[in-house]
């Protein structure tokens, strides 16, 4: 029973810290990723909604669900800005931003 309710109480918390992609990612690739793919799809990969993120690009995916590490969006948001391929090419976005973004994946 003790197992049970550990389980459950597990589950509550993963709920409440759950991301949810229209009030934390969408702001996210708003803010930061308009200019390049919300309305002109730079690289064929439009960020203006989910069903478009998870369309992905002309290099495939842009998410690998349950797994950021082989994500391309998330290793592009992570590569050094010195990088040709880091993206947003206005800059990294901060820490806080790239872990919410991991942790939605």
């Amino acid at each position: 029973m003790k197992v049970i309710k550990i389980l459950y109480v597990l589950n509550i918390v993963a709920l409440i810290h759950a991301v949810d992609y229209e009030l934390d990612i969408q702001p996210i690739f708003n803010n930061n990723c308009g200019n390049c793919h919300l309305g002109n799809s730079s690289g064929g990969l439009n960020l203006s909604s989910y069903t478009n993120v998870m369309n992905g690009g002309i290099s495939g995916a842009a998410i690998t669900p349950y797994d950021h590490t082989s994500s391309e969006l998330y290793i592009r948001i992570t590569l050094p800005e010195s990088s040709d391929f880091d993206m947003p090419s206005s800059g990294s976005l901060d820490q806080s931003k790239i872990d919410l973004i991991a942790q939605w994946i």
